[in-house]
């Protein structure tokens, strides 16, 4: 019988319900090696924020803009707001 476990990469309907809230203008994108959030800034150049959830079920938030990459196990643990 196949597994249809849900692959850790992909992002919970809890995490995309929490994110949504707090960023409602965000975007999921589907990747290869992420599930991505992505929240655009106004001028709509570059990201102010990513979120993903990799691989290995890690979640990522990056500001591209300062360069800074958070690594946490939970959605939870990223600061987010």
């Amino acid at each position: 019988m196949a597994n249809c476990k849900r692959p850790p990469m992909a992002f919970t309907a809890s995490d995309l319900a929490k994110l949504r809230s707090i960023y409602p203008l965000g975007e999921r994108h589907r990747g290869p090696a992420a599930d991505v959030f992505a929240v655009p800034r106004r001028d709509q150049g570059m990201p102010w924020l990513i979120v993903s959830r990799q691989k290995d079920g890690a979640y990522v938030s990056i500001d591209p803009l300062k360069g800074t990459r958070i690594a946490r196990r939970s959605l939870a643990d990223l600061p987010l707001d």
